[in-house]
């Protein structure tokens, strides 16, 4: 079996870590705006199968950035 040989071609067109952080962030409008967050803010659903959390999105406040 040759393994080897093939691993190098599949890898050939792989995105590196920094490549997507960097499109995420672009993405998000910029690290520049990220940074200028102050007080991050995530809205949330929980709905699995049949059961759903609440009647509503729940929304939560972080006191810092998590960066």
């Amino acid at each position: 079996m040759c393994f080897g040989a093939a691993l190098p071609a599949s890898l050939a067109g792989a995105q590196t870590v920094d490549e997507i952080v960097a499109t995420n962030i672009q993405a998000r409008a910029g690290l520049e705006k990220l940074k200028a967050v102050k007080t991050p803010r995530i809205t949330a659903q929980i709905n699995q199968g049949g059961f759903r959390a609440g009647g509503r999105a729940t929304t939560f406040e972080l006191a810092e950035p998590i960066y």
